[in-house]
C-alpha cells in the first residue's frame, strides 16, 4: 500500500461514530447532528509579472562589455601588455580559459539578476546590472587607453 493509503485508513480507523441502539425500526432512529465541512477552491489566473525594459537591455549591454574585455585583453596580451587583474592574470596565458571565464561570469550574473527578478526584487536586480555593467565600462575605458584606441 502507498503511505497516503496507510495514512487515510489510520485517519478513518480514528474517526469515531455514533452508534445508536435502538428496538425502533430503522425510519424512527433519531437523528444525529454532525457538523458538515465544505470547502470552496477558487481559482484565480495571475498574470506572471512584466518585466522591466530595463533588464533585457542590461544583459544584452552586460555580454556586449564582456566580448570587449575579452577582445581588447587578448589583443594587448597580444602587443605586449600584462594583465593587472590578479584573477585573471593566471588565464591570461589561455585565450580559450580567459573567454570561458568572460561567458561564464556573464551568465552568472545575468542568471542572479533573473533570479532575484523572480523572487519579486526587480529594483535589486536593475541595480546588480547596472553596478556590473559600470564596473565593466570601466574596465573596458582603461583597456582601450592601453590599446590607444580610446580619445
Amino acid at each position: 500500500m502507498t503511505r497516503l493509503s496507510v495514512l487515510c485508513l489510520a485517519l478513518l480507523a480514528g474517526v469515531p461514530t455514533a452508534a445508536v441502539a435502538s428496538d425502533q425500526p430503522p425510519d424512527d432512529r433519531p437523528s444525529i447532528d454532525r457538523p458538515v465541512l465544505t470547502a470552496t477552491v477558487v481559482y484565480e489566473s495571475v498574470p506572471p509579472p512584466v518585466r522591466p525594459l530595463a533588464l533585457p537591455v542590461l544583459y544584452a549591454a552586460s555580454a556586449a562589455l564582456q566580448a570587449y574585455d575579452g577582445y581588447s585583453t587578448l589583443t594587448g596580451l597580444r602587443s605586449g601588455a600584462v594583465e593587472r587583474n590578479p584573477l585573471m592574470s593566471p588565464m591570461a596565458e589561455h585565450p580559450t580559459l580567459l573567454l570561458a571565464t568572460k561567458v561564464a561570469t556573464t551568465a552568472a550574473t545575468i542568471g542572479l539578476a533573473e533570479q532575484m527578478w523572480r523572487d519579486h526584487h526587480p529594483g535589486r536586480a536593475i541595480a546588480l546590472m547596472i553596478v556590473s555593467n559600470g564596473l565593466m565600462a570601466a574596465v573596458d575605458w582603461h583597456n582601450s587607453r592601453v590599446l590607444g584606441t580610446a580619445r
